[in-house]
């Protein structure tokens, strides 16, 4: 994704310009924007820039000593100047010192296209990554119930290419899909926008408050192979049976497919296992178990299911500002301090998922309430089962399991079954008994 600097004065200009670009069809652009000289070459020291666009009348660092300054720099980006006509006497110079074009004010959207893509030109490689990154695989089985296709309905015919089976709001065409699922064809496509605002996934806010939250697509890509690794090798799906296992790394293939298109929350994740591999491997559990226990009371509702899986991916995002001594350690084993700076996860990570905005209400609270218990004898307000939202009851059973197993290097399925023993033995009451019941079916245990 190319990564764009505006630097103009005019706070109306640089808004203008980021408007334009982020409406271009063909392509996305990292954007950053800045309001003088010095401010821009702060930014260019972090991070380089793919292409600059600037005032040239700026004070007190004017656009000619800034061009000045970035060729000392690098020689090679390419730097336009935005001019009026009364400036037109600066011109010589600024290509004589290495401007690589101007626009005369004032401009239109096409102009600045025009000109971003004589210099920054789309490779084929940037054409096929714009389409495909607007679709997302999700399970046929998704769409066999209900009168009304949520979403359209696409398949995948060959790389970035996707022929359209059904529109949004046509009929359930049920015969067509258990046809379909017959042939073993088990995944279709949806298009991302449309999927987001089914299951109430705000992405348009998302992509306003993360323009400074970009991960270049090699570590992009790199976390999402750790991640795959990870919920094979670290998490309760390896003991699952083969249907569960397919439709479970699906689910998280298709999550992580929104999350790379808007990179926000996929950096919440990023910090979380950078913190601790434990943290982010009981994140995927969570998420894995959270959903399971969803279709096991026969919450079907695709919205109702994205939530739960994100809520139970996102519930711990407050433990990635936590030593790793104490993310690691038996909560049972804490001293006042740790317990006091523990237990204020729930609180951040509330404030970090409401700040990052565009995710729905009940997942927000899943991270502030996971802790609570039926009793209202948890933390951070020891509030009773009535004030706690039901997803975020359901997520404390799923979260339980792997808290009391902090420490075991190869979890296997009977670590958890017999860390739900001791919970129905000295805790059952804690926790809502429709979930609770739902894990000791889907783990083989007796309630």
């Amino acid at each position: 994704m190319p990564a764009i600097l505006i630097v103009d004065d005019n706070k109306p200009i640089t808004d203008l310009l980021e408007m334009i670009l982020e409406e271009d069809s063909e392509r996305e652009f990292s954007i950053a924007k800045c309001y003088s000289g010095q401010e821009a070459l702060e930014i260019i020291e972090l991070q380089k820039p793919d292409f600059i666009i600037s005032d040239i009348k700026m004070a007190p660092m004017n656009g000619i000593e800034l061009l000045h300054r970035v060729r000392a720099i690098d020689e090679k980006i390419p730097f336009i100047f935005m001019i009026g006509f009364a400036d037109l006497i600066l011109i010589d110079e600024a290509i004589k010192i290495g401007a690589n074009d101007l626009i005369i004010k004032p401009f239109d959207g096409e102009a600045i296209l025009e000109l971003i893509e004589r210099y920054l030109p789309i490779t084929e490689n940037e054409k096929k990554k714009a389409r495909d990154d607007d679709y997302c695989k999700i399970d046929l089985n998704k769409f066999i119930s209900g009168k009304e296709i949520p979403c359209s309905l696409f398949i995948k015919i060959r790389e970035d290419h996707y022929v359209k089976l059904a529109n949004k709001g046509d009929p359930i065409p049920v015969d067509k899909l258990l046809e379909y699922k017959e042939k073993k064809l088990k995944f279709l496509h949806v298009l991302k926008d449309e999927y987001c605002e089914f299951v109430g996934f705000n992405l348009q806010i998302l992509k306003a408050l993360e323009k400074n939250n970009k991960i270049d697509n090699t570590k992009v890509a790199n976390f999402i192979n750790y991640t795959n690794s990870i919920l094979q090798e670290k998490t309760i799906l390896k003991d699952l049976d083969q249907s569960d296992v397919e439709e479970i790394k699906a689910y998280t293939d298709m999550t992580l497919s929104l999350l790379k298109k808007r990179t926000t929350l996929l950096i919440l994740l990023k910090g979380l296992a950078d913190s601790s591999e434990y943290a982010y491997a009981h994140a995927l559990s969570t998420a894995i178990l959270s959903y399971l226990i969803a279709k096991e009371v026969e919450w079907d509702a695709e919205p109702t299911l994205f939530k739960v899986f994100l809520s139970g991916l996102l519930h711990d995002t407050g433990l990635k500002e936590l030593d790793k001594e104490i993310i690691t350690k038996n909560p049972a084993l804490f001293n006042d301090t740790e317990k006091e700076e523990y237990e204020g996860h729930t609180t951040r990570g509330m404030e970090i998922l409401n700040a990052a905005g565009g995710l729905p209400e009940e997942v927000i609270l899943s991270a502030y309430q996971h802790h609570e218990d039926c009793l209202g004898k948890g933390y951070p307000l020891g509030i009773n089962k009535q004030k706690i939202t039901p997803i975020s009851r359901l997520i404390a059973c799923a979260d339980i399991i792997d808290d009391r197993l902090i420490g075991t290097k190869e979890l296997s399925l009977s670590h958890y079954r017999s860390s739900l023993e001791q919970i129905l033995r000295y805790k059952k009451a804690h926790y809502d008994s429709k979930f609770l019941r739902a894990l000791c079916t889907i783990l083989k245990v007796d309630f």
